[in-house]
C-alpha cells in the first residue's frame, strides 16, 4: 500500500470519528435539555445507552487510529499522530480534520461534565429529600438534617 492509502485511511477513520463525535455531542445536548426539562428517567435510560454504544464506536476508531500509527511507525499517542499529520500531504487535509475531531471533542467533554454536575445536582435534591423521610420516620425535629441521616440518605442511594 502506498503512503498516500494509507494516509487516506488515517482522513477516512478521522472522518468517521469526527462523525461519531458530532452525534455524540447532540446526544449530550438532548440528555441536558432532559436534565433541565423533568423527570423522564425512561428517556435517560435510552440517552445512557446510546451514550455508551457511541463510546464504544469512538474507542474502536480510537484503536484503529492507533493500529495506523503503530504501523507507519509512529508512537500510538498524541505526538505520534501530530507527527503522521505533520507528514500527510496537505492536499488530505488530515491537520484541519485532527483539529475538527480535537475541537469536537473538547465540546462533547465539556458537555458531558456539565451533565454530570446536573446528574449531582439533582442526586442531592434527592438525598435531601430521603433524609428528611428518614428524619421524619425517625422523629426529630429539622426533618432529619443531620450529617447521620443524610449519610444513610447516600447509602440508601448507592453512594459510598
Amino acid at each position: 500500500m502506498s503512503a498516500i492509502l494509507d494516509y487516506t485511511a488515517l482522513a477516512t477513520e478521522l472522518e468517521h470519528e469526527h462523525r461519531h463525535l458530532c452525534a455524540m455531542a447532540e446526544l449530550l445536548q438532548l440528555e441536558q435539555h432532559v436534565l433541565v426539562e423533568g423527570d423522564d428517567a425512561e428517556r435517560l435510560s435510552s440517552l445512557a445507552a446510546e451514550k455508551i454504544s457511541q463510546i464504544r464506536t469512538l474507542g474502536l476508531y480510537a484503536a484503529r487510529i492507533a493500529a495506523f500509527l503503530r504501523a507507519q511507525g509512529y508512537a500510538d499517542d498524541a505526538r505520534g499522530l501530530a507527527e503522521c499529520v505533520a507528514a500527510a500531504p496537505k492536499s488530505l487535509e488530515i491537520a484541519e480534520l485532527r483539529v475538527k475531531v480535537a475541537e469536537k471533542a473538547r465540546e462533547a467533554r465539556q458537555l458531558n461534565i456539565l451533565n454530570g454536575a446536573l446528574i449531582e445536582a439533582r442526586l442531592d435534591s434527592v438525598e435531601g429529600r430521603v433524609a428528611k423521610l428518614v428524619g421524619a420516620q425517625a422523629g426529630t425535629s429539622d426533618g432529619g438534617a443531620d450529617e447521620a441521616t443524610r449519610a444513610a440518605a447516600r447509602r440508601a442511594l448507592g453512594a459510598v
